[in-house]
């Protein structure tokens, strides 16, 4: 049985599928109206496993390891990128791994709150949200496919995420590892004035290629990121819709970025044949974000380079590569820029996501707001 999508005239989009001859006649089942590709391809896989699962699947003796493993290769992958559905699949064949052997249709609350239990004294109370998140939407597919009456994790109470406080820098500790970067290691100081005068994410940093910079503008079109998926390097969409946007460049980086250019113009004329081409995703790539001799700088440098810059300026902090991203977003609130602003400039999906990350800010900006008052009424 297959299907296919296509666009009719009027942009919107039609899935049909041929489910075969039935009684002498061919039989079609066909869907318009989808605003968008994913739309249909989704709705059709739906189908498709609405059809295949009433028609051929023994819910009665289907283990929870051979649904969960069909629903990674089916839903899953059809509707998440491939960097999210690596990260599934390792879910699966490992926190979800012991409920595995057991019948889907015998799963209960009692077992998942056990299997939790257990997990907790291996993995972070953040990873068995993640676990539980995951197994939550996949049972809940079989709710929908019928091979379950009900989703037995709604009756579970996942662990909290682990709160971990945001460390971020200070406008003297970016300057003294701005300063010193731009002595010591000038391809690394190009990501972190990126970094630290946008809030962009280091994937988002690693995709900018030389077409996504508007001089004449000032403005940084982000609409891409690189992933490692397995071994290869892949350059896919943004984690989401409202990531790609538009980010106003500081002077600085403005500055900083042409004087790159015209420095990495002249590594390209010096090295010649020799110049490394970065070729990700079967595209050669304009990478701005490159060594000496034209490679893309490795993801993982983005966090030993941030590492060897605090400990190089004895900043005795914990701060990951995405704090950087959060440094900027305190910064800009701090001086009372406003949160609607901030979220643009990160490309949160809603304000309230912005708010809750950075509450401990909004809380000290409002005191000096009362302060301010308390002088003049």
């Amino acid at each position: 049985m297959k299907g296919s999508v296509k666009k009719e005239t009027n942009n919107t989009w039609t899935y049909t599928v041929d489910i075969g001859i039935i009684n002498g006649k061919r039989k079609q089942k066909k869907k318009r109206g989808f605003k968008t590709k994913k739309e249909a391809d989704i709705s059709m896989i739906e189908f498709l496993n609405n059809y295949k699962t009433n028609q051929f699947v023994d819910s009665k003796n289907m283990t929870i390891g051979q649904y969960l493993e069909y629903w990674l290769e089916t839903y899953a992958a059809a509707s998440v990128s491939k960097s999210t559905h690596l990260s599934y699949k390792k879910v699966v064949h490992n926190q979800l791994s012991d409920l595995s052997e057991n019948k889907l249709e015998d799963l209960n609350p009692f077992i998942i709150q056990t299997l939790y239990t257990d997990l907790l004294k291996r993995y972070s109370p953040t990873s068995v949200n993640y676990a539980h998140r995951i197994l939550k939407m996949a049972l809940k597919h079989a709710v929908k496919w019928k091979l379950i009456l009900y989703n037995p994790v709604d009756a579970v109470n996942p662990p909290k995420k682990a709160y971990k406080e945001i460390e971020t820098l200070t406008v003297d500790e970016v300057n003294k590892i701005k300063n010193h970067l731009y002595v010591t290691n000038k391809e690394y100081y190009i990501v972190f004035m990126i970094a630290i005068t946008t809030g962009m994410r280091r994937g988002e940093i690693a995709a900018l290629e030389w077409s996504d910079i508007n001089f004449t503008n000032k403005q940084i079109y982000v609409s891409k990121a690189l992933k490692l998926i397995g071994r290869e390097l892949e350059i896919s969409s943004t984690k989401n819709k409202s990531s790609i946007r538009s980010i106003g460049m500081t002077d600085s980086l403005f500055s900083t970025l042409k004087s790159w250019k015209k420095e990495q113009t002249a590594f390209k004329l010096n090295y010649g044949p020799h110049y490394i081409k970065n070729v990700i995703s079967g595209k050669p790539r304009d990478i701005i974000c490159t060594w000496e001799n034209g490679r893309a700088i490795p993801l993982d440098y983005y966090f030993v380079g941030l590492k060897k810059a605090l400990r190089d300026t004895e900043i005795n902090k914990h701060v990951r590569f995405h704090d950087l991203r959060h440094t900027h977003a305190t910064l800009l609130l701090e001086q009372n820029v406003e949160a609607k602003i901030v979220q643009e400039r990160l490309g949160h999906s809603n304000i309230s996501t912005t708010m809750d990350l950075y509450s401990h800010v909004t809380k000290n900006v409002q005191d000096k707001a009362v302060e301010k008052l308390n002088q003049i009424l």
